[in-house]
């Protein structure tokens, strides 16, 4: 008798594994809004302006059962950069960045429903331009292709949809040409597969 208890306790625990597995780890793909700005302008350059830019990736969640905590790899294509203007020109210089970014999170789920998380940001420069007055469209001389900087942020789970607002910080400077560095806040959507 009881080798039957244990076999259909254990055939009963199996059967709900895939189930658990599901739970424990989940992906998909996010698509969002990015809004860059840049810091380390030129002493006569005016305050900076916001740039709007795109991003899509896809995005894994393993989460740490119990305790609630998850930790989340993401592979996102970004759209950075900033425009500004300087004292004594007739013109805005625009600098354009193209960066694939691996964000690595570390959060807490809470209320089922929200979640909070801060991680690194490791980023690969695809390419860049900066243009402006007496400036044509080109490659910022001396780019950097590697760059680093930190993410935290809240989002909020709607059944499979997933709804996140993060801040970016400012990365190391994008080229040994400049102290321009990039940072800036992201709207995301992400579906649940």
């Amino acid at each position: 008798m009881k080798k039957a208890i244990c076999l259909a306790a254990l055939v009963w625990g199996l059967a709900g594994l895939p189930r658990a597995q599901a739970q424990l780890l989940s992906f998909g793909p996010r698509v969002g809004l990015s809004m860059s700005d840049l810091s380390g302008l030129p002493t006569n350059a005016d305050n900076g302006t916001y740039r709007p830019g795109v991003m899509a990736g896809a995005w894994g969640r393993l989460k740490i059962p119990v305790i609630g905590l998850f930790v989340q790899p993401e592979l996102l294509y970004v759209q950075k950069g900033g425009n500004y203007t300087v004292s004594g020109t007739n013109g805005t210089y625009n600098l354009a960045v193209n960066q694939l970014d691996v964000p690595v999170l570390f959060g807490i789920q809470f209320f089922r429903t929200f979640r909070g998380y801060l991680g690194p940001v490791y980023s690969r420069t695809l390419d860049s331009q900066l243009s402006g007055p007496n400036l044509p469209g080109s490659e910022v001389p001396g780019i950097y292709r590697d760059s680093r900087s930190a993410v935290f942020g809240l989002g909020v789970n709607f059944k499979k949809l997933e709804i996140d607002a993060r801040f970016i910080t400012r990365s190391n400077p994008i080229a040994s040409s400049t102290n321009l560095r990039t940072g800036g806040f992201q709207i995301t959507a992400a579906y649940r597969l």
